[in-house]
């Protein structure tokens, strides 16, 4: 058997603790019950998760090896399909806590500073479901774009993607996705965990920095900070081949113990 994860659920669970303004006992024992499921785990079981630092702490929780497998992401040449005023975009899944934390702290924090400097700059938010907190954000330079059909059609018209993220878990996809677009990235931190160094990936510890970079993605020439999204960016077909290994190695695994092969019936 192998099992993956993308986030181990007591791990997201302690994550949801740890922000909650109430019932956080609730929330308290929400991640002991997950714990104990996860312990329960048969021992034949490969166990994968896509954060390395998840599968750090997953595996001293529960006392055995567990592996990373992270993301991947499909490279694509930006398409020069922007309009005449410059884009800040941010996606992401608009019903996860995070994220619409994220996008409250993009509007009401970041997007004031940038438009004492970029009068004209929108702003789009972008992903499934949003909760109303994120449609409330919406204005006359705010888009929310509700089930996107397309991220890369987002990010391809955007001059710089911005995660101000102040919690999460695992590794955010949308940032790796944003570069393999070729589109710049500024990123606090959490954000930008576990990413690997890009030539497109800027992180800034406070908003006065990010804002500052953003402000300077917006004023550059539009041409100037095209990217190709041809720069290492781990792929799917790379995350592919590994999950093919460890099946491959379960299966080795199990036609070599008597007591779980299968019948000829």
């Amino acid at each position: 058997m192998v099992l993956q994860t993308v986030d181990p659920w007591s791990i997201r669970a302690g994550m949801d603790t740890a922000i909650a303004r109430r019932l956080r006992p609730a929330y308290r024992a929400r991640e002991y019950q997950a714990l104990r499921a996860e312990r329960r785990l048969p021992p034949r079981a490969r166990l994968l998760t896509v954060g390395a630092q998840d599968a750090v702490e997953w595996s001293s929780r529960l006392g055995r090896n567990v592996r990373s497998i992270p993301n991947g992401a499909e490279v694509a040449v930006r398409s020069g399909t922007r309009g005449d005023s410059p884009v800040v975009c941010f996606v992401g899944s608009l019903n996860y806590g995070p994220n619409i934390d994220s996008a409250g702290v993009l509007i009401n924090k970041v997007a004031p500073l940038v438009w004492q400097q970029v009068p004209d700059a929108r702003f789009v938010i972008a992903g499934r479901r949003p909760a109303p907190p994120v449609l409330e954000l919406a204005g006359p330079r705010v888009e929310v774009l509700a089930n996107a059909p397309s991220v890369l059609d987002v990010f391809h018209a955007a001059d710089v993607a911005v995660f101000p993220d102040e919690h999460g878990v695992g590794i955010r996809n949308s940032v790796r996705e944003a570069l393999a677009a070729g589109t710049p990235v500024v990123a606090t931190p959490v954000a930008a965990r576990e990413q690997e160094a890009h030539p497109l990936l800027t992180v800034e510890e406070d908003i006065g920095s990010l804002v500052e970079r953003v402000v300077g993605y917006l004023a550059a020439p539009r041409t100037e900070h095209r990217g190709s999204g041809e720069a290492a960016v781990r792929t799917w077909d790379v995350v592919t081949q590994e999950y093919l290994d460890e099946l491959r190695t379960a299966i080795s695994h199990d036609s070599h113990d008597p007591q779980r092969r299968s019948s000829p019936a």
